[in-house]
């Protein structure tokens, strides 16, 4: 077994709030999970409204956004993507439409399913390589002065590790290189993906499925993979060992069950 843990740790000198001059107002863009009945699933269009941007999960495997091409015919409009998974509308649509998560005819959702999305700092993808493709989407899509640490890395859904599925090919700063899982007997079928890291975010990877955090986290905002496999909030705990103190002069909310507002002359233990 393969643990990933990616916590959110807001600012150096503040645990578990939420505040806009610390930028680590991110009560609403983490460990979501889209709502809906029958296999018609909506996001929250108040924390999104791009086409690039949201990491979502079915049953743990992550799955591809694409921007759609849009094709308007006689009394209809037509959808289409070429490699993704699922897709968003623009506000150009209903309101009911700009929430749906689209999802290819491909991709096997049912009733059933779990949903959970993050909203990340973008979004590059490729189709077969071993990695030079998925490079290439990088450096058009952020430039290229990113680094190969700069992001999380998928193969067909599945997170894969650097040094144990993915390294920086050839000692590049930027090139990605999947090792030991397709080969050039297959790398055709694997479909990559590259999340760029969100900021004050630190991930950990090794075989002990319990983690002790030096650096802190924010309540709520952290995601847990097993053999690259996203895991549902329920089944683990975000337990604290000690408290720090809240620094004075700044606004925040306490993350929790309520939330509470911290003004400038309250301390809090």
């Amino acid at each position: 077994m393969i643990y990933d843990f990616t916590l959110t740790t807001g600012d150096t000198t503040i645990s578990g709030c939420s505040s806009e001059e610390f930028f680590t107002n991110t009560f609403k863009e983490t460990n979501r999970q889209a709502g809906g009945t029958s296999k018609s699933f909506y996001y929250d269009r108040s924390v999104s409204t791009g086409q690039r941007e949201i990491k979502l999960s079915m049953n743990g495997q992550t799955l591809l956004q694409e921007v759609p091409r849009k094709t308007v015919v006689t009394n209809e409009t037509i959808f289409t993507i070429a490699t993704g998974d699922f897709f968003t509308k623009t506000n150009q649509e209903t309101s009911t439409e700009q929430g749906l998560l689209n999802f290819d005819s491909t991709t096997p959702i049912s009733s059933n399913s779990i949903m959970l999305y993050d909203i990340e700092s973008g979004i590059a993808s490729a189709s077969g390589g071993f990695g030079t493709n998925l490079a290439t989407g990088i450096r058009n899509e952020f430039g290229g002065s990113t680094k190969f640490e700069d992001y999380d890395y998928f193969l067909n859904g599945q997170k894969v590790y650097s040094g144990a599925g993915v390294v920086a090919l050839n000692g590049s700063s930027d090139v990605p290189q999947f090792v030991t899982i397709n080969t050039s007997l297959n790398e055709s079928k694997f479909k990559s993906i590259a999340f760029k890291k969100r900021a004050r975010t630190n991930s950990y990877t090794g075989i002990s499925p319990d983690y002790f955090s030096d650096t802190g986290f924010v309540e709520g905002r952290n995601t847990f993979y097993i053999n690259g496999i996203r895991q549902p909030k329920s089944i683990y705990l975000e337990l604290y060992t000690g408290v720090n103190i809240i620094k004075k002069g700044f606004s925040a909310l306490i993350s929790g069950n309520e939330l509470q507002d911290v003004t400038q002359s309250t301390l809090l233990l």
